[in-house]
């Protein structure tokens, strides 16, 4: 028999979510399991406030059996001491900052792997867990989203003067090395070591950082980075725009990489306020939506979808309509001011307009 400690270590992954993002967290589980090793142990870690216990069940049936395991551990009392300190925007929710929780509610773990709920995997993601970390804090992707609003496309209204943002606020060394958390392995006994939770907060709270929590992470792990290959974190093409009129403002090597990435993603990650539960073709749904048929919050998804398209049909119509009242009006005020006028100047202008004007080709005002 072989021996416990030769055997594989198990693959350790984290998630932060809330109850609404369960069945999106569900669809990211089932591509987790498609691409696992059968011959390892996967441990599935949920870190959440709010996750109902009959949607835990159903996470927990769909993914539990002979290799994999799922654990959910509520941090409201963890997060107590800073949910007051910390602020969000735009579509971040506070969940991001649980992840910097990691070193202390995980005191067993030596290193874990950090995944945003909004992914999906197309890889074995033991083949990034099992990444030799042991001389850094943690291995991720660089991103050349931000590096690309850093080189001056400022099309991003929350994000502005980014170049001088990333210089004086956060003071950055080296600010092409700047990665994306989404996908983050953490060297948990380095954290523990190097790194006090306390303060990693209270420097969170301290600013208005643009990239909350990413911002944070950038600034203390930087020079301590191990950068893996950007497949492991694909941001998809949000808008249409992102990659024509951002990325590709990022270096050369960054923007290639990001394309060479495209091509073969590991894992595709929907970063961004439009997600493909949002709109069935954004750039990457399919990946999604391959996989949530298979989930038991199937059912969910697609009324969410339906839900969603309606709502925006309704904006539209509703700017439709604001549109055509908008130009009645100016209809009426042009009425009530021709109505305004003498009698004989309303005859002229439509002996002029009317019988002149076409017949002599001299679009002039009768006076």
């Amino acid at each position: 028999m072989a021996r416990q400690d030769l055997l594989p270590e198990t693959v350790s992954v984290v998630f932060a979510a809330n109850d609404f993002y369960a069945p999106y967290l569900s669809a990211l589980f089932a591509s987790i399991l498609d691409h696992r090793d059968r011959a390892r142990a996967y441990e599935l870690i949920v870190l959440s406030e709010d996750l109902t216990k009959p949607h835990e069940q159903m996470l927990r049936e769909q993914v539990e059996g002979d290799n994999v395991t799922l654990q959910v551990l509520d941090v409201t009392s963890a997060m107590l001491p800073y949910k007051d300190k910390l602020r969000v925007r735009g579509h971040f929710k506070r969940e991001t900052y649980f992840r910097l929780l990691l070193p202390q509610l995980l005191p067993d773990h030596h290193k874990i792997l950090y995944l945003d709920a909004d992914m999906i995997c197309l890889h074995d993601v033991a083949e990034l867990f099992d990444t030799d970390i042991s001389d850094y804090l943690i291995a991720a992707c660089h991103d050349p989203d931000t590096t690309g609003i850093y080189n001056g496309i400022d099309i991003d209204v929350d994000q502005p003067n980014k170049r001088e943002y990333t210089d004086t606020v956060l003071k950055l060394r080296n600010p092409y090395d700047y990665f994306q958390a989404g996908t983050i392995l953490f060297n948990l006994d380095a954290w523990r070591e190097k790194i006090d939770v306390d303060e990693v907060f209270s420097f969170a709270g301290s600013h208005e950082f643009q990239l909350l929590d990413q911002d944070v992470l950038n600034v203390f792990c930087q020079d301590q980075v191990r950068f893996v290959d950007m497949a492991w974190n694909v941001m998809y093409n949000y808008g249409g725009f992102r990659i024509r009129e951002i990325i590709s403002h990022s270096t050369p090597e960054l923007y290639q990489a990001y394309l060479e990435a495209r091509e073969h993603p590991y894992i595709v990650h929907y970063a961004g306020p439009v997600k493909p539960w949002d709109d069935a073709e954004c750039d990457f749904a399919e990946h999604f939506w391959r996989y949530a048929p298979s989930t038991p919050f199937y059912a969910v998804s697609v009324q969410r979808l339906i839900r969603s398209n309606a709502r925006e049909e309704l904006r539209e119509l509703a700017a439709q309509v604001e549109d055509t009242r908008q130009w009645l009006k100016s209809v009426d005020e042009e009425l009530q001011r021709y109505e305004c006028r003498p009698v004989g100047l309303r005859i002229k202008e439509f002996l002029y307009h009317g019988v002149i004007a076409p017949l002599t080709g001299k679009p002039h005002s009768a006076k």
